[in-house]
């Protein structure tokens, strides 16, 4: 995405100069001229304290200046509250006008906070529970009350602030969860016990089943929903394991809202339901069981508890679950119950596939990248296998054989708690301890350090660390008093560090090149290593702010005393450079790094840090290495002579360092020149066919190849590879290679305006894709499908010409997923009228031998297929897709 140019916040000026802004805007046309001289958003909250907003078309006609401006999103997001049902009418209404010329993330982000907008306020001005409960109280269990609690209890989506504490200043942005934080609530807070309070105790099998359907459809919509927003997924922890510790009722529930009250609410109607409608209650946990949701496997797997399942019906559940889902998120809470409840009962040989389940372990992919996955397996399966141990369950002898292994692997590994068996988050009751600030909230500077220093000698267990609360809530009252201090209590590490981490929060230019001054004073035999990296962090955060003379200063002495590491895993090497010393004194030399001019690059003093910091060719300088991989292409723009000569040769799979600079190059903002690629290719080329290399990185550096051959099919730059080439690679690296391509050229499609589809199509991703994508029967998988039908369903009118290039590459999904059935079925109806003969081929070949009533949405798609050419009813290609169906 595009860097938009900083604009002057509050934080910029003075309080004086605030209050002539105020004088200034009391004079004239305030409305009118806030949409013409468009400031920051980061007014916001001062213009609406002088009620420039009553007019409520203002702020939507200031908003929309800045459509284009991420952190127009970001101060959107903080102040929502000055926003009203009719400011996201015309948003809305503005928006779409606009929409296909703003970058895709933009446009989702400003769609996301239109929608919570709505949601705030239709929740506002609604009390529709307590219209619903006097109905309920007398027993009136119409359609229509039904549909009111079915839509009551459907988690909406409302956005925030987001806090990334971790987040680089230049990460790249690719998906609203970047940007702001995303969440589901229910409207009007409506609980399951205020729920069940209500609800009539003789309600009918009739009105139960139905919710039940109702519930489960609505929720399976709003799990897509979550899935296409990017809060929810299905590999690793998602919304719904923090919303949902415990599908049966568990203390862990408590203070837990979002997608919790549905999910209880389904469980405990099914409880009811299976009493009274077997059959009914099994279909509805035939579909949970199929779902391509966890959160609905959670619930098919609570289900499979109640005795009115059959022992293989319960087994299968278990057999049908992804088998991450065993091990991982907090679908273990289901699992580890339903092995305690039903285990004897299972048939013998459904056991030994469970057992065989069990022992296979957590799939490799649920893990981060390059990391030893050894400990990691033992200690998942030892989680299960002990449960059943302890619930004095028979293990059949490779079970049993391999829990023995790991206690012999691991002797010191104890016996967890049982109440905690399966949960992958526990909330204790321990209560969070502050320090009291208020021992030092009057004591002068210069007293400030003895007065911390008495305190903490003083304080009991309950009193916490008062220095500490001090430097998190008023940092430069803390820095005032080190300042003031005497030299035998100021050069101590615990007095620094906990200012150093929280000294960011100082705003205070002037006060800031202090602090960085006095800490490059630090005496040479005063103990340094352990505030090294809190001060180089701070650093880092605050170069920008510090003068070159005071910033050069604090870095020589940092890069002099910071401690040399003895050894670093590759396990997420980069994530250790962010967070070592070398790495953020390879950052500070990046922000500072000029452009070039003539051939002058980097300048003597500039040089000579970076040989500095890498000559020693000792961890440190790999440290400093990988950070300096991941902006290589940013380096090479400004110094290209030098980063060939000294970062370029740790690309070389000669080089020890090979592995953890490219794991870190795939974090680049952009692939970089073609010059620079050129320099690279052979390295990279060679990447997609070493064992060693993670599978995120493959599916990474895939990408890359779909955007190099996207540029240069449009003619924008010339990179030197071919689509040959790529297909040369995409043949031997696998399925996810292929995966992410097809992603990229999805995207290209997506990001293309309605008119320009058929060129983009013609002229650019077709050729691409034709010349890359294997023919090779062998390679073409369900794992694709997904993404070459996102890629089918972006192609708008150029539908009918790229449907036969790419069916013939389509296989039949799982038959537990099928999330392409449910993306076709809420594509535009439009493009259902564009080629319908190819629709219907692009149904039938996504669908395949799926089992009769197995496919959610196919009925929806069918329906608008029928609307666009109704004729197309009458062939056994639609009417197999209509037995395919799953019954609403």
């Amino acid at each position: 995405m595009a860097e938009t140019t900083k604009k002057i916040t509050p934080s910029d000026v003075s309080e004086f100069e605030r209050d002539r802004l105020r004088f200034f805007l009391a004079g004239i046309n305030a409305p009118t001229t806030l949409v013409e001289i468009n400031p920051s958003l980061a007014w916001l909250p001062l213009l609406a304290e002088m009620k420039v907003f009553q007019n409520e078309a203002v702020l939507p006609a200031w908003v929309e200046r800045n459509f284009g401006d991420i952190e127009a999103v970001r101060e959107v997001v903080a102040n929502l509250r000055f926003f009203t049902a009719e400011s996201a009418r015309i948003l809305k209404y503005r928006l779409d006008a606009q929409r296909g010329g703003l970058d895709p993330l933009l446009a989702k982000c400003w769609q996301l906070i239109v929608r919570h907008i709505e949601n705030e306020q239709r929740g506002r001005n609604q009390n529709q529970w307590f219209e619903l409960l006097p109905r309920l109280r007398q027993g009136n269990l119409s359609i229509e009350v039904l549909s009111g609690i079915i839509h009551l209890l459907t988690p909406k989506l409302f956005v925030a602030k987001r806090y990334g504490w971790y987040d680089e200043p230049d990460r790249k942005l690719e998906k609203p969860t970047d940007v702001m934080s995303i969440k589901y609530g229910v409207d009007d807070g409506v609980s399951e016990q205020e729920f069940f309070a209500a609800w009539p105790k003789n309600a009918s099998t009739e009105a139960e089943a139905f919710l039940v359907v109702g519930l489960t459809n609505t929720l399976s919509a709003t799990l897509a929903d979550a899935t296409d927003v990017g809060v929810e997924g299905p590999i690793g922890l998602g919304l719904t394991d923090i919303d949902v510790p415990s599908v049966a009722a568990h203390e862990q529930n408590a203070h837990h809202r979002g997608f919790l009250p549905i999910a209880r609410i389904l469980a405990e109607l099914w409880s009811r339901l299976v009493q009274e409608e077997h059959g009914k209650a099994l279909h509805a946990l035939d579909e949970w069981k199929r779902s391509a949701f966890r959160l609905l496997h959670r619930l098919a797997l609570y289900a499979a508890t109640d005795p009115q399942v059959s022992p293989d019906l319960a087994a299968e559940v278990l057999l049908k679950i992804p088998q991450g889902e065993l091990f991982l998120t907090n679908s273990q809470v289901e699992v580890h119950r339903l092995i305690r409840s039903r285990w004897t009962d299972f048939p013998e040989d459904k056991r030994r596939l469970i057992e065989r389940r069990i022992v296979e372990g957590p799939p490799a992919n649920w893990f981060k990248d390059g990391i030893d996955l050894s400990e990691p397996m033992d200690r998942h399966r030892f989680a299960l296998l002990l449960d059943v141990e302890r619930s004095n369950l028979s293990l059949g002898e490779e079970a049993a054989e391999l829990l023995g292994q790991i206690r012999r692997r691991h002797p010191k590994w104890a016996d967890s708690e049982p109440e905690k068996a399966g949960f992958a988050i526990w909330h204790g009751e321990a209560t969070r301890i502050e320090g009291r600030k208020e021992k030092l909230q009057s004591v002068p500077s210069n007293e400030l350090l003895a007065a911390a220093k008495k305190a903490a000698a003083e304080a009991d267990f309950m009193d916490g660390d008062a220095w500490q609360n001090l430097c998190q809530s008023e940092p430069e009252k803390a820095f005032l008093g080190i300042e003031a201090a005497l030299e035998v209590d100021r050069w101590q590490e615990w007095v620094w560090r906990p200012l150093l981490w929280a000294g960011s929060k100082i705003s205070d230019a002037e006060l800031l090149n202090r602090m960085a001054s006095l800490l490059a004073q630090w005496p040479e035999d005063a103990p340094f290593a352990e505030a090294a990296n809190a001060a180089a962090s701070w650093m880092d955060q605050v170069s920008e702010k510090l003068k070159s003379a005071v910033l050069w200063k604090l870095w020589d002495f940092i890069e002099r005393r910071a401690l040399r590491p003895s050894e670093v895993s590759d396990a997420d090497i980069f994530t250790t450079a962010l967070n070592d010393p070398a790495g953020n004194l390879a950052s500070v030399l990046l922000k500072r790094t000029p452009k070039p001019k003539g051939d002058n690059e980097l300048g003597k003093a500039l040089r000579d840090r970076y040989v500095r910091l890498l000559k020693g060719n000792d961890f440190f300088a790999r440290l400093a290495r990988v950070r300096f991989s991941a902006a290589v292409a940013f380096l090479f723009e400004r110094a290209p002579i030098w980063t060939t000569t000294h970062i370029l040769p740790s690309y070389d799979w000669a080089s020890s360092d090979a592995l953890a600079m490219w794991s870190a190059r795939k974090y680049a903002n952009h692939i970089g020149s073609p010059r620079l690629f050129s320099l690279t290719k052979k390295p990279f080329v060679e990447l997609f066919s070493r064992q060693e290399v993670a599978t995120e990185d493959i599916r990474v550096f895939s990408d890359w190849l779909g955007v190099i051959l996207v540029v240069n099919q449009a003619g924008k730059t010339e990179y030197p590879l071919t689509t040959t080439e790529v297909r040369s690679i995409l043949r031997t690296s696998g399925n996810e290679s292929l995966w992410s391509f097809a992603h990229r050229m999805a995207v290209e499609m997506e990001s293309a305006k309605p008119a320009e589809k058929k060129l983009v199509w013609q002229n650019i991703v077709r050729p691409a894709f034709e010349g890359a994508w294997p023919l090779d029967a062998e390679l073409q998988s369900p794992r694709t499908t997904f993404k070459l039908v996102q890629l089918l369903l972006a192609t708008g009118e150029a539908f009918g010409a790229a449907a036969p290039i790419i069916i013939p590459f389509i296989r039949p999904e799982d038959a537990r997923a099928h999330s392409s059935v449910f993306s076709i079925s809420e594509a535009d109806p439009a493009i259902y009228g564009v080629a319908p003969d190819q629709m219907l081929n692009l149904l039938s070949a996504v669908a395949g031998n799926a089992p009769y009533q197995s496919l959610y949405g196919m009925d929806k798609a069918l329906e608008k297929l029928q609307e666009k050419t109704p004729q197309l009813a009458g062939t056994k290609a639609f009417q197999k897709l209509k037995m395919q169906a799953m019954a609403l």
